[in-house]
Order: structure tokens, then sequence, then C-alpha cells
């Protein structure tokens, strides 16, 4: 499902994932991160963020706030809500490129 329908305030309480049977091919340098996605054939040039996002977001559904964690600790990712903003920003923008995908949070 793609996210550009969520008001922002929502975005932080869908699961976040991977699609396991895609798997992207990386090409670094200093200056950019691109990634090939050969099921949809396109080349995504991405940002700092968004790149670190992706080598982090695994292939089970996550909170924006797990994805945080993952990347920089639960100390830290409790402490800074601009922070978590901007993951979420990064990984709306990953399932824009449909490179993530994003389902609401079953609450039991």
């Amino acid at each position: 499902m793609r996210p550009s329908g969520f008001p922002a305030s929502e975005l932080a309480g869908l699961l976040w994932r991977r699609d396991a049977s895609t798997s992207v091919v990386w090409s670094t340098s200093p200056e950019i991160d691109a990634v090939f996605d050969p099921i949809s054939g396109e080349t995504h040039i991405l940002s700092e963020l968004p790149a670190l996002v992706l080598r982090h977001i695994g292939t089970e559904p996550a909170t924006a706030q797990q994805v945080f964690e993952e990347m920089s600790g639960a100390a830290f990712a409790e402490q800074d809500q601009a922070a978590l903003d901007q993951i979420v920003a990064a990984l709306k923008f990953l399932a824009n490129a449909e490179l993530v995908e994003s389902s609401p949070a079953k609450i039991p």
C-alpha cells in the first residue's frame, strides 16, 4: 500500500518493510547511492538518509520507531522526535519509489 493518502500524523503508526522477493542492486560512491530494482527496471538515486533507512529496514514489518531504534539505538531514538519525523519522511519517499511497502498497524 502506498502511504501518500495518509496524513503525516498517521505515517508513524504504519508498518514498513522491504519486499522479500525483491533484491535491489546497490551502486555507491562518496557523492551518491543508487539502487537498481531488477523487477521494475528502475534505478533510484538516493540521498544519504533514504539510503541509510533502506539499508536498515528488513523484510519483517516494523514501525518507523523500530527502524529508527535499529539505526540509532533505543536510548537515542526515544529522545528525538524531529529525527523520527525525518525517518518517516524517508520511508514515505522509499514507499513512493516502491522500494519499501507500508501497511496499517493492527491494534489488538
